[in-house]
């Protein structure tokens, strides 16, 4: 009997599961996508008038926006239509039934957790690849519509220094139509940094792999060497300098860049010696607003299991609404500390969230078995 009871049990649980989720779902998604629009619409409709191109190619500049307003109202969403589902199984009496089978108010969680997550999949997309490129071509259109020189996206012409590595080189002008660069130089030193080899070129061009220096020489001045030595050559192939796309200068702020670019960019600044406080906060913040999403679950859905006869889904949306504005204003202002490089990156995007996950936490598992009424 016992064992049929724990099966009876188990099964309960997955139907309830299955239930919880679809039912979520059905929920989150169009009004993920319903809200989101509203802040564009609000955005467009605020400088529609102040722009020179037509309504419909201003637009179409916050169209490429759009990405980015799912990435900002995502956890709130979730919180709304997570609390919905529960507050409309509570008033029908439905956690009640699936309790008389020995499911418990913290086993409610666990489908929470797989909504969290298969939601996450299509929020990291957009978070990590299409928001950055979104927000990319909307500053473009958008400088573009304004008549003034875009802000992101130009490529770097004249005078360009580089450095991969042991080697730094000098351009003197970059073709991006042609994919060719002139006058070229390169810097390779040794272990100790002392320079080695400098290759000139009068011309270089772009194979789709790789670059070909055109015309030039190589000089070798090593102190192991004598005397230097030189080395005249028409064609040499080089895989040191940088892809005609790296080239391109991205100067607006790090959330126009993609998570490799934003790594990429962290690595290389990191290796000049640059403070890169900015870019990794903007790094880690895009994972830690995920797990944002399943804070506010935790702190705002104990609430809603207590059974009320009375409807109180306004109540609810309040203290949603409160709750959310005081995290949102709090999480910004300790943003803002790492990206300024006053706290560690990884303590301003994930220290408010581990800290209210405790408190969360201890709530949920004080969830009481008995119904509980106001």
């Amino acid at each position: 009997m016992d064992l049929l009871a724990d099966n009876g049990s188990l099964n309960s649980m997955r139907t309830l599961g299955r239930y919880i989720v679809l039912e979520i779902l059905k929920v989150f998604v169009p009004l993920w996508v319903g809200l989101s629009f509203f802040p564009l619409l609000a955005e467009w409709a605020a400088r529609v008038f102040n722009l020179k191109g037509s309504a419909l190619t201003s637009l179409l500049a916050y169209v490429y926006k759009y990405p980015s307003y799912l990435q900002m109202v995502f956890p709130l969403t979730l919180l709304i239509a997570s609390v919905v589902v529960f507050r409309g199984m509570n008033r029908d009496r439905e956690i009640v039934a699936f309790e008389s089978f020995g499911v418990r108010y913290r086993d409610l969680f666990k489908p929470l957790l797989l909504v969290v997550v298969l939601c996450g999949i299509p929020f990291l997309w957009i978070s990590l690849e299409l928001s950055p490129r979104g927000l990319r071509a909307h500053y473009d259109l958008y400088d573009h519509i304004k008549g003034r020189k875009s802000r992101v996206g130009q490529y770097r012409q004249e005078k360009i220094w580089y450095r991969s590595g042991d080697v730094l080189y000098n351009i003197g002008f970059y073709d991006p139509r042609k994919k060719e660069l002139l006058e070229v130089s390169l810097y390779e030193f040794d272990d100790a940094f002392q320079l080695r080899k400098i290759t000139n070129a009068k011309k270089a061009v772009w194979t789709g792999r790789n670059w070909l220096l055109l015309g030039g020489s190589q000089v070798f001045v090593s102190n192991e060497l004598e005397q230097p030595g030189r080395e005249d050559f028409e064609v040499l192939e080089n895989h040191i300098m940088e892809e005609p796309e790296d080239l391109k200068r991205y100067e607006f702020n790090p959330e126009i860049l993609t998570q490799r670019e934003l790594y990429e960019t962290i690595k290389r600044y990191q290796g000049l010696g640059i403070n890169t406080a900015i870019w990794e906060t903007t790094f880690h913040s895009r994972f830690s607003f995920l797990a944002l999403s399943f804070v506010l679950l935790l702190v705002a859905l104990p609430r809603t299991f207590r059974f009320r006869r009375s409807n109180n889904m306004a109540k609810d949306l309040t203290f949603i609404s409160v709750f959310s504005l005081f995290f949102w204003i709090a999480n910004s202002i300790i943003k803002t500390l790492g990206d300024e490089g006053r706290i560690h990156p990884l303590l301003a995007t994930w220290g408010l969230v581990f800290v209210i996950f405790i408190y969360a936490t201890i709530n949920v598992m004080r969830l009481k078995l008995a119904d509980q009424s106001e």
